[in-house]
């Protein structure tokens, strides 16, 4: 019996080998935060972002370069930025721009085209899409206003807005 323990060692548990983890790669933003703006990192394009706004900065990947959302009444600016020209507003999945028009609307902005589109939920914010040529690329600045907020949303959105430069 002693000589059957000695002829087989107790068996050992198996070794797994545990990989390190793989640390996440961010991808870099599309712009810093800087002195109460938002300033991209790739194009000539600027936004304040004041106090009372919170800037979410996106990748530089893609066309979304920010989004500025007002604390109190929850209206968002979204600055989108497409490398050709668009004759229309970027689809959006979730309503229809069912009000187009060619023309400048505002002083400030000088957009080529303004749009107007309605949700599909009837609760949801209503969003207004100003369309600005620069060179090749187009920027369609969005202004998302609640509901809730109609009134004040829009008057903040375009105080806002007004501080683009481009």
């Amino acid at each position: 019996m002693i000589l059957l323990l000695l002829a087989c060692p107790p068996k050992l548990p198996d070794v797994v080998m545990v990989e390190p983890p793989v640390e996440a790669v961010e991808e870099p933003g599309a712009g810093r935060i800087a002195e109460g703006r938002f300033i991209d990192g790739r194009h000539d394009f600027s936004i304040a972002v004041p106090v009372g706004w919170e800037a979410e900065v996106w990748s530089d990947a893609g066309p979304l370069r920010v989004s500025i959302v007002h604390s109190q009444t929850g209206t968002r600016v979204e600055a989108w930025a497409f490398e050709q020209r668009l004759v229309e507003p970027a689809p959006r999945g979730n309503c229809a721009w069912n009000f187009i028009d060619r023309g400048i609307y505002r002083e400030v902005l000088r957009p080529r085209m303004v749009a107007s589109c309605t949700p599909n939920d009837p609760n949801e914010a209503r969003i207004s899409a100003y369309l600005l040529d620069r060179g090749t690329m187009t920027w369609q600045l969005e202004l998302y206003i609640p509901i809730e907020h109609l009134s004040a949303g829009r008057q903040v959105g375009e105080v806002l807005l007004s501080s683009v430069q481009l």
